[in-house]
Parts: C-alpha cells; sequence; structure tokens
C-alpha cells in the first residue's frame, strides 16, 4: 500500500518539478521540456520520476512518440498550474512591494459588464491610491478557468451555479450581484421604432446581428421568439462580442439584442434606443466569483468591497428598462 502523501513529503518539491510537468502536458516530450528547463533529457527524466516516486502514482504515460497524461496526471494538471500561477503571483507581488507597496489585482468581465461597471469600479479603486487594476474580457467559462488557474484575483460574469461542481465548488466563492435582462435594439433612427404595438411577427423580416449559438444571449434571443410561438430569425452577422452587435446596431439598420446594462452608455450617447417590446427570456445572474480564500488578502477584500457598493449605489441611481426610443422603464434590481 502507498503511504499518505505527508506536508513534510511534498516539501521535497521544487518549482522546477511543477514547471517540468507543465511542459510536459504542453509538449508532449521530454526532449522539449528538457530544453525549456535548460536541462538534460536524461535530468529531467530523472526529475519526473522523482515526482511519480513522491506521489506514489504515474502521471504519464510513455511511449516512442513521447510522453501523455494519464488520468491522475489529468487530474493533478489543474493545481499544478494553479500552483505555478501562485508562484508569478507571488513574484509580482515582491516587484510591487519593492515599488513602493503598490498593487495590481486582475479582473476578469463579460463585455457588458465592462460597458457600465467598469469604469465606475475604477474610479473608486483608484481612490485607494495603492491598488490598480487589469481589465480582461471574455465567455464566462474561459474567465472562470483562468480564475481557478491563479491568473486572475476575480470574474464578474454570468457564472451560473450548476458550472460549480466538485472541485470546482470547494475552490471558489460564489456571490449573486444582480439579474440581468435583455433588451431588443436599434440604431436611434431605425424606422421600427416608429411602429405602434409591435409584436414579434414584426422582428421576422428585419435584419440581425447577433452573437454565436454557444453564448448566452443568443440562447436569450431564440427563447423569446420561441415563447411567442415563432422560428427565431437567423442573423445577417454574428460576432463573437456583445461591443461589436451594439457597435454594428448603432451604425447600421440591423437589430440586435443585448443586455440592457450594457446598452446604457450607448443611450445616453444617442447612438441606440430599445425597442418598445419585452423580451421573453429568462434574466441571467451575474455574480462575483473569486478563489475561496481571496477575502483574507487585504486588497481582494477591498475589491470585493467596492464591486458591492457599486452595485448597490447604481440599484437607486441607474434609471434602466425597456421602452420605445430609448425611454426607460425601471424593471428590476437595478431599477430606480
Amino acid at each position: 500500500m502507498t503511504a499518505p502523501l505527508t506536508l513534510a513529503a511534498l516539501g521535497h518539491l521544487k518549482l522546477r518539478h511543477l514547471r517540468l510537468l507543465d511542459l510536459l502536458a504542453r509538449h508532449g516530450t521530454l526532449h522539449r521540456a528538457a530544453a525549456q528547463l535548460h536541462v538534460s533529457q536524461p535530468a529531467a527524466t530523472g526529475m519526473l520520476n522523482d515526482i511519480e516516486a513522491l506521489f506514489g502514482v504515474r502521471l504519464f504515460t510513455r511511449s516512442r512518440q513521447g510522453v501523455a497524461l494519464s488520468p491522475a496526471g489529468t487530474s493533478l494538471l489543474g493545481p499544478v498550474r494553479t500552483l505555478l500561477n501562485e508562484f508569478e503571483a507571488l513574484q509580482e507581488r515582491v516587484e510591487e512591494a519593492r515599488a513602493g507597496g503598490s498593487r495590481t489585482l486582475r479582473i476578469g468581465a463579460v463585455p457588458h459588464v465592462f460597458a457600465w461597471l467598469l469604469p465606475r469600479l475604477a474610479e473608486r479603486m483608484a481612490k485607494s491610491g495603492n491598488i490598480a487594476l487589469q481589465a480582461f474580457d471574455g465567455p464566462s467559462p474561459t474567465l472562470l478557468d483562468l480564475l481557478l488557474e491563479g491568473k486572475l484575483d476575480c470574474v464578474i460574469g454570468r457564472v451560473t451555479a450548476d458550472w460549480l461542481l466538485g472541485d470546482t465548488a470547494r475552490q471558489i466563492h460564489f456571490e449573486p450581484l444582480y439579474e440581468e435582462t435583455m433588451v431588443f435594439v436599434a440604431g436611434a433612427s431605425h424606422p421600427v421604432l416608429k411602429k405602434r404595438r409591435l409584436r414579434y411577427s414584426d422582428l421576422l423580416a428585419e435584419s440581425w446581428v447577433l452573437p454565436t449559438r454557444a453564448s448566452t444571449t443568443r440562447r436569450a434571443f431564440i427563447e423569446a421568439f420561441l415563447h411567442n410561438g415563432l422560428t427565431p430569425p437567423n442573423p445577417k452577422l454574428e460576432t463573437s462580442s456583445f461591443l461589436y452587435n451594439v457597435t454594428v446596431a448603432a451604425t447600421s439598420s440591423m437589430l440586435t439584442l443585448a443586455p440592457r446594462t450594457g446598452t446604457l452608455p450607448y443611450q445616453r450617447q444617442g447612438l441606440l434606443a430599445l425597442l418598445d417590446l419585452r423580451v421573453d427570456a429568462t434574466p441571467m445572474a451575474v455574480n462575483l466569483v473569486t478563489r475561496t480564500n481571496a477575502s483574507t488578502d487585504p486588497a481582494i477584500a477591498a475589491l470585493i468591497e467596492t464591486v458591492r457598493s457599486v452595485v448597490t449605489q447604481n440599484a437607486t441611481s441607474l434609471t434602466l428598462g425597456e421602452g420605445r426610443a430609448g425611454k426607460a422603464k425601471p424593471r428590476g434590481p437595478l431599477a430606480a
């Protein structure tokens, strides 16, 4: 029987052991991994044997073609990469301390959060004087993976509770912020805005710019039309970003569907207007996601509290909703 792995035994691990596992998974050969580590291939082989002996399990299968992760190696690769990223974060922290104690926090956010929440968050955090922000956008699943790998300090996005299973649920803290509803959007002078008693059937003949089918916004679009007994129209243009969609809608005759908070800056500039037609789709939860130990870090704790404060403040100060020609009708937790 293999002896239990103790913390004392783990103390024999070195950073280069972890880097070797990561490089082997990436490149699939001992030769390339050894070259990246600037060691000989026999030395890399010896390091791998030492790690597997320490763990008491085969992490890679060997063949003439190279090496491939075993099931055990696959299960350990995520924590290994998280540790490597934490070491990089530690190095950055040391450099920040040497530069005078300033911190840079890395935020991942879905694009529509950038449009309204991020500017307010950055202004509030700037008042702290010693905390800077780096922002990264992308789909929620990608951002969640980066958070788990230690490459982000928090994620603000449409992460649903059913994603948080097993090890993932134990590694992160999940906090609902608000519910986001969707709106049909057109350029401010679009003829459809003048139509009385707009119906879903009126939208079938319009041209649409929409996100891809994998997106939550596209699924809401499909849900809304099906709820009204209609086959959803196919878009004339598909893009990978909410920002692309609203830009096209603002500068063309195409319509789009968008998260209502993200349309606010465009409405205020007179570039977009909301159609007077309710989107019959389930509201989407926007959540704040951090790693479980994040609140013990004073800088991240300050960031979390500021996010909460910005959302709370805008629950009463923002006017959101659906209305003809951009006139808002308050509805939902972020309505005035």
